[in-house]
């Protein structure tokens, strides 16, 4: 036998009375969905204001309350030609509110429309109209969507002459410039129907300012076949892709599906339309939510995109003086449109670095890797390149050896203290205060040596080679490697600052991880004040690394945007015996 809790029960459902204050006007619509109310706004703004009726926007999750529902008609009724309400889920989520109105109707001139809160019909909805007929007419400009529809929605309701609704296909362009090296631009068609295209046109003013063309689509999802289709069709030429789409639209071994992106060997960058606030997300030491990691993160990893950064935050409300109402929308993040447009530039021409595991931090540990030859490796990767021909993997070993190291200062590029204070006032306050209270000034840093830093750089004039810099000194090695909470010293900031004064483009970590994505920040979502961002900058990040350790490289890929080209564990042979045990 089973004992229910039970208590009385509230009219309310449990919702609070609350008094949402706006002045009265002559036409109200209410929804219960903020897209509604961004696209009704954008519609409104494309009327001139002189001669038209006074227009209130509301949402009626605020009215559930049957105290809240009397204070807001006793006020709004009086004055009010028109009052609409999108019923999402139909009359049962706002029942007191219908009955409420249809009392209302009933005893004046007011016009009331009780319309389906999306696109689906629902009779039973119609049915609670006195105009059925009129009330289709309206909801047919909110079930095709968009800001044009919208403002056809508005001229209606004021007694205008409007145009009949126009149908919003799956997928349509957007917007289109041509020019050299052109990206493709792909996002829902939820987002172009609800107006809230701002980060999009901001993706596309970027590409401008470089130069570039783009042509920017929207699409009802990348899983519909036709869809892809003509994504594919459309995108033929152009040079990278960045998509706002979330989850994965790959279907391993089916032999119908059409994989929107497959066989058209360019980058596909994942822009992210978070769903949190920016406050919350600059107060979050994790980043984006749960919700925004598995969908516009972890899925999308399934199809091979690279991360890029979130260029819009979901805004929690702005003040609307014409609607006298706040309407939530995505709040354009430049920081992150600038990230995802550096991940999209062009290849070839760039200055790639060569990165070097040295750990732990002795000699005899430098170029270290794991199942992977990593200076014969390297070697082929700069001629691959055009950039530099070693002899072998030993020859550049024999140039490796004369510069500075974590155990020694040798040749190679320094830095000197004016331009490195120079280049440590273009990171944040906040992580120069940082680097300052744990490590203390520049001049104490072991590798700062008569006004300079002896950086870990090996200069082959088109290119450059790292041997990856300590996370500290006189620290446990081990211990600090992969520490989250480490703040880099000076001679770690210093190489990595000098690399992006030279205009290094492309970063290719070689036989091991570097430990640039454990340095401090958030986990997954990175702000300019993330050490590994700041760091990083506007370089892309490459990866070949061993395919049986995914934990790794998913690191490199969250944190840094990482491009991971798997290879093959090494084959196995017989070790034999040798030294003293062969004789």
């Amino acid at each position: 036998m089973h004992l229910l809790q039970t208590q009385p029960g509230l009219i309310s459902q449990g919702d609070d009375p609350i008094d949402l204050v706006q002045k009265p006007g002559e036409i109200l619509v209410l929804s219960a969905a903020d897209t509604d109310l961004s696209v009704l706004s954008a519609g409104l703004a494309k009327i001139p204001e002189d001669g038209f009726p006074t227009c209130r926007l509301g949402s009626w999750l605020q009215l559930k309350h049957p105290f809240s529902v009397d204070m807001y008609l006793e006020r709004m009724a009086p004055a009010a030609r028109v009052i609409v309400v999108r019923l999402l889920g139909g009359k049962a989520y706002w029942a007191y509110g219908v009955e409420r109105l249809q009392a209302l109707t009933a005893a004046s001139n007011l016009k009331t429309y009780f319309l389906p809160g999306d696109d689906k019909d629902d009779p039973e909805v119609f049915d609670l109209n006195e105009n059925p007929l009129g009330a289709r007419a309206l909801w047919s400009y909110l079930a095709q969507g968009g800001v044009d529809n919208a403002c056809q929605f508005w001229r209606a309701l004021a007694g205008h002459e409007a145009l009949p609704a126009k149908p919003v296909l799956e997928v349509g362009e957007f917007c289109a410039k041509a020019g050299r090296d052109p990206v493709g631009l792909i996002f829902y068609r939820a987002h172009f129907l609800a107006g809230n295209t701002a980060p999009i046109e901001s993706l596309c003013r970027g590409l401008e300012r470089r130069g570039q063309g783009f042509l920017a689509l929207y699409v009802s999802s990348l899983k519909d076949r036709v869809a892809a289709a003509l994504v594919q069709e459309k995108l033929q030429g152009v040079c990278a892709i960045i998509t706002t789409t979330g989850f994965s639209v790959s279907k391993p071994g089916s032999d119908f599906f059409i994989e929107a992106f497959e066989g058209m060997n360019v980058p596909v960058i994942q822009g992210i339309h978070a769903t949190c606030s920016l406050d919350q997300w600059q107060e979050s030491a994790r980043g984006l939510g749960a919700r925004d990691v598995a969908m516009n993160v972890a899925l999308p990893e399934v199809d091979g995109r690279i991360l890029g950064a979130p260029i819009s935050f979901k805004s929690e409300g702005e003040y609307r003086p014409r609607t006298d109402s706040y309407v939530s929308s995505y709040q354009t993040y430049e920081p992150g449109v600038d990230i995802c447009l550096s991940r999209a530039a062009p290849t070839g021409g760039g200055y790639p670095a060569l990165i070097l595991a040295n750990y732990p931090n002795r000699d005899g540990r430098l170029a270290n890797g794991v199942g992977l030859d990593t200076p014969e490796s390297a070697a082929q990767i700069l001629k691959a390149l055009g950039v530099y021909t070693f002899r072998d993997g030993q020859s550049l070993m024999d140039h490796l050896k004369q510069v500075t190291t974590n155990a020694k200062r040798g040749q190679g590029l320094r830095l000197s203290l004016a331009d490195y204070e120079r280049l440590l006032e273009s990171l944040p306050k906040a992580l120069q205060a940082q680097i300052q209270a744990r490590w203390g000034l520049p001049a104490e840093d072991p590798f700062f040596m008569e006004g300079e830093f002896y950086l870990p750089l090996l200069d082959l004039d088109r290119a450059l080679i790292m041997i990856q810099p300590a996370r500290g000194y006189n620290l446990d090695p081990e211990a600090t490697y992969h520490d989250p909470a480490l703040v880099p010293p000076h001679g770690y900031v210093a190489t990595y600052l000098a690399m992006q004064d030279r205009g290094v483009s492309d970063l290719i970590h070689v036989g091991k991880h570097g430990n640039l994505e454990w340095l401090p920040g958030k986990a997954v979502g990175l702000s300019q004040e993330c050490w590994p961002q700041a760091l990083l900058s506007g370089a892309r990040n490459h990866y070949p690394f061993i395919i049986n350790d995914p934990g790794e490289g998913t690191q490199a890929k969250r944190r840094l945007g990482a491009t991971i080209i798997s290879h093959l564990t090494p084959p196995l042979t017989r070790a034999e015996i040798y030294g003293d045990l062969a004789t």
